[in-house]
């Protein structure tokens, strides 16, 4: 598999030998953590899924760019935290009856719970 290059400057100039480097946040499509406090951008659902804040476009495309949606993440974030399955599987089940989730998280949900019976944590 190649490594996609996409770009992630808000103004890319097309002749690379002569783009110049952002000096700020607003030069950036993704979260840059030099210029941007990346919880303005990402937040957690129960300390493992990552999704956007604030309806934020940078914290879109740095989950997009990143894959910060994978199901392994999730457990990886788990593990790190020393949570229990069951009871990250009922806070998650617990999250679906939310009115208040948008599709793409519910989706992100619903693929972190498939996963959670093969975890081993």
């Amino acid at each position: 598999m190649s490594k996609v290059k996409q770009n992630t400057l808000s103004n890319p100039n097309p002749v690379k030998s002569q783009q110049v480097f952002p000096n700020n946040s607003g030069g950036f499509v993704i979260v840059n953590p030099y210029y941007d406090d990346f919880q303005a951008h990402l937040d957690f659902i129960d300390d493992i899924i990552i999704v956007v804040a604030n309806n934020s476009s940078k914290g879109r495309e740095t989950i997009k760019l990143y894959k910060l949606y994978r199901p392994e993440l999730a457990e990886d974030r788990a593990s790190e935290l020393q949570l229990n399955q069951q009871t990250v599987n009922q806070q998650l089940m617990a999250r679906l009856t939310s009115t208040t989730i948008d599709q793409a998280t519910i989706d992100q949900i619903n693929a972190v719970i498939a996963q959670i019976p093969t975890w081993t944590l």
